[in-house]
């Protein structure tokens, strides 16, 4: 059976081993910001890991202390986020450094979390639409 590695919180899409946030509302230990876009890209996180570009637009918005730790991360290199997890970038094709997230842990992949996010991003402000979902602790 499956362990549950990847659930919703109020601050957004929460991935358990690595501590880690993807595009989270509100400001968190841990980041992965897919795009700059203002309904994805906030200040106030720790730690961020983004592409180059990403960062470079979060810092132009927000000034360069948008985070204490921007972590840049190239589309196509894949890095080891804690946890055991591995996290890797692929082009988006949205915007200047928009990334599709891929993350692997215990030999499980889940792909595309940008695309994913549009229905995290629904449930978090309109639960009512997915009477078949509920969250994990």
């Amino acid at each position: 059976m499956t362990r549950i590695w990847i659930n919703v919180q109020p601050e957004g899409l929460y991935i358990r081993p690595a501590a880690v946030y993807v595009d989270p509302v509100k400001p968190v230990q841990r980041a992965i910001i897919t795009h700059a876009h203002a309904d994805h890209a906030r200040p106030g996180h720790v730690t961020v890991y983004a592409t180059p570009e990403t960062l470079a637009i979060m810092a132009c918005r927000f000034g360069n202390t948008f985070c204490e730790q921007p972590i840049a991360v190239n589309l196509g290199d894949t890095i080891d986020l804690p946890g055991n997890v591995d996290m890797r970038l692929s082009p988006a094709g949205h915007i200047l450094g928009s990334a599709q997230v891929t993350l692997t842990y215990n030999n499980e992949v889940h792909a595309g979390l940008l695309r994913f996010k549009k229905v995290i991003f629904l449930l978090l402000r309109r639960p009512s639409l997915f009477p078949f979902l509920h969250t994990h602790p």
